[in-house]
């Protein structure tokens, strides 16, 4: 029997040892990462062998308990047992060490090839960037004020995405930190990064001022002219009395309100800019300001005016959104009440017990929905008392939706009061129809007894047939 165990925990062993074998030939490859994919993909790969790893860990268990069971028993081979157990599990200790320090590289590696990447894309867009910013003109613009336009579109992108240096700034002081060894490969990165920036926020306000330094004066009277026509198109669209014929319309004139208030965000920073164009031609265009400044109040005036009538015609939208959608909800909820109302009004009350206790489930499960419904539908008719209070022109047609609703509402409900009491009643007749079939058993049960002619052939059988005869 020993000697068997030693055959059965040598073949064992042997494909422990195989598996380790394999183990140490993975973790003596030690790829160098040259990507970001090829980090991603290596990671991929170490957590499958991971994986495996610890699915072997079972086989290489049952190894070393096995010996050490022999050496408990007192095996005849049990130093060179033990010993051979003891280098698998050290082997096997060894070979996990190493694949976590591993994983714990190819992380760091991961980390540190996102961070090469973000630098490269965001110095490629730098450099695309400041070639369109040498471009002495915008080509495609035709007038002074849409290359301002243009310019300061473009002066925007450039400041919206400084956030991206922000961040690859600390992804790099985060990774230095963790890992000061790298400081020599990531600080140059940072460093030239910040410089590409300020190059290019440098070379886009010089342009800026090469392109529109010269044509100030055009620059102003353009702007206020494209002002002056924007506001001449938004009068005529605030005084459109078109606010909607149903929900959608209202929706789709809501967006376009959207859109102008939009624009007017935009307008108004070109407005907050002619003050800056002003200041700069008072010093070099004195003889002219006169006109200048006549110009520019007209403009401004003419924009703080079209504020007012632009949050009017809003509030009109939102009034007349609100009624549609108040018709609109109401409608859905006598839509819902008549979905219900034939199961409140339902005239099947049950031919058994069991056939009654499904309806009585049914009915109240209707009732808990119905409970639960409730506040739906008192904030729907609070939206239309809103709307009465508030003056609305059509509060008489919604005092009579609200009377609708709340009468169908009560009717639903009490059809459902009156089933369950209905039921209540259909319930107490099948048990009595229930309890009278169980009576009506057991007395052909006792029939059957009496018609027996045995009377007993001695006294104790007699009084068993007594006790058998006896009712309860």
């Amino acid at each position: 029997s020993q000697s068997l165990n030693l055959q059965m925990f040598n073949r064992d062993a042997r494909q422990a040892e195989v598996l380790l074998s394999q183990q140490e030939h993975v973790l003596s490859k030690d790829e160098t990462v040259v990507n970001l994919e090829q980090a991603e993909n290596l990671i991929k790969r170490h957590e499958a062998f991971l994986t495996t790893m610890e699915a072997n860990d079972d086989k290489i268990n049952a190894v070393v308990q096995f010996a050490g069971r022999l050496c408990d028993e007192g095996h005849f081979a049990a130093d060179k047992v033990n010993k051979k157990a003891d280098n698998i599990n050290e082997r096997r200790n060894s070979n996990r060490d190493r694949a976590l320090q591993q994983m714990e590289r190819l992380k760091d590696q991961l980390q540190l090839h996102q961070f090469l990447q973000d630098c490269e894309e965001l110095s490629e867009w730098v450099q695309e960037k400041k070639f369109t910013a040498q471009d002495e003109t915008y080509r495609s613009a035709k007038t002074v004020h849409s290359k301002w336009t243009r310019h300061q579109a473009f002066e925007a992108e450039i400041a919206s995405n400084k956030d991206r240096l922000v961040r690859v700034k600390q992804s790099g002081e985060e990774l230095m930190k963790e890992k000061p060894e790298l400081a020599e490969l990531i600080q140059p990165k940072i460093s030239d990064l910040e410089q590409q920036f300020d190059d290019l926020e440098h070379t886009t306000k010089d342009k800026g001022e090469r392109l529109f330094d010269a044509n100030r004066e055009v620059l102003i009277h353009q702007t206020c002219d494209d002002i002056d026509s924007w506001m001449n198109d938004l009068e005529k669209q605030i005084e459109s009395e078109d606010t909607g014929s149903d929900l959608a319309s209202v929706n789709i004139l809501m967006q376009k309100q959207q859109m102008i208030e939009t624009q007017m965000a935009v307008k108004a920073k070109q407005v907050t800019e002619l003050e800056t164009q002003a200041e700069y031609l008072q010093r070099t265009v004195p003889e002219k300001m006169d006109d200048i400044k006549a110009k520019k109040k007209v403009v401004e005036e003419r924009f703080e005016q079209l504020k007012a009538p632009l949050i009017e015609r809003q509030r009109q939208l939102e009034k007349k959104k609100e009624a549609f959608q108040f018709r609109r909800d109401v409608e859905d909820e006598k839509l819902w009440i008549a979905e219900k109302v034939p199961l409140a009004e339902s005239t099947d009350y049950g031919n058994s017990l069991f056939n009654v206790h499904t309806l009585k489930k049914k009915n109240q499960s209707l009732a808990t929905e119905i409970d639960n419904h409730e506040p739906r539908i008192n904030a729907v008719c609070n939206n239309g008392q809103k709307l009465i209070q508030e003056g609305h022109e059509d509060s008489p047609q919604f005092t009579d939706l609200i009377g609708d609703l709340m009468q169908r509402w009560q009717h639903l409900k009490e059809a459902v009061d009156h089933r369950r009491n209905l039921l209540d009643q259909s319930e107490r007749a099948q048990q009595y129809f229930f309890d009278a079939n169980e009576a009506e058993s057991w007395m052909s049960e006792q029939e059957l007894y009496m018609m027996v002619e045995d009377r007993g052939k001695d006294e104790i059988s007699a009084q068993n047939l007594m006790k058998k005869t006896r009712i309860p």
